[in-house]
C-alpha cells in the first residue's frame, strides 16, 4: 500500500508531465475523459488536473493524499483552486504537500 507521500509524489508527476483546467483529464488531441474518475480511462490522459492526478494513482476525493493537498493549498476542493492556478502553482502546491508528510 503507498504511503500518503508516495501517492503525492505520484501524482506530482502525472500533473508535470501534462495538466490541464476545467476537467479531470483530457487525451492527446485536447478532448476530456470523461466527468466523472470512474468513467476515465487514466492510461488514455495526456493531461490532468490536480483531483485528476489524485485519482489516478487511486487517491480521490476524501483520501489522505488529497485532504493533505488540500490542506497544503489552504482550499477544501482542489479542483477549484486548480482551475485557478497555474501549472507552476500547482505543482509548488504539490510539493508543499510533500513536503508536511514524513519521509
Amino acid at each position: 500500500m503507498q504511503t500518503v507521500r508516495e501517492h503525492l509524489m505520484a501524482a506530482r508527476a502525472r500533473v508535470e508531465a501534462g495538466w490541464c483546467k476545467y476537467v479531470l483529464a483530457e487525451d492527446a488531441e485536447g478532448e476530456s475523459l470523461g466527468r466523472f474518475s470512474h468513467e476515465i480511462d487514466w492510461s488514455r490522459a495526456a493531461c490532468v488536473c490536480s483531483s485528476g492526478a489524485l485519482f489516478s494513482v487511486d487517491a480521490g476525493c476524501g483520501s489522505p493524499a488529497y485532504e493533505a493537498l488540500a490542506k497544503a493549498v489552504d482550499s477544501p476542493i482542489v479542483s477549484l483552486w486548480n482551475d485557478q492556478s497555474t501549472k507552476e502553482e500547482v505543482l509548488a502546491g504539490f510539493d508543499k504537500a510533500i513536503a508536511a508528510q514524513p519521509n
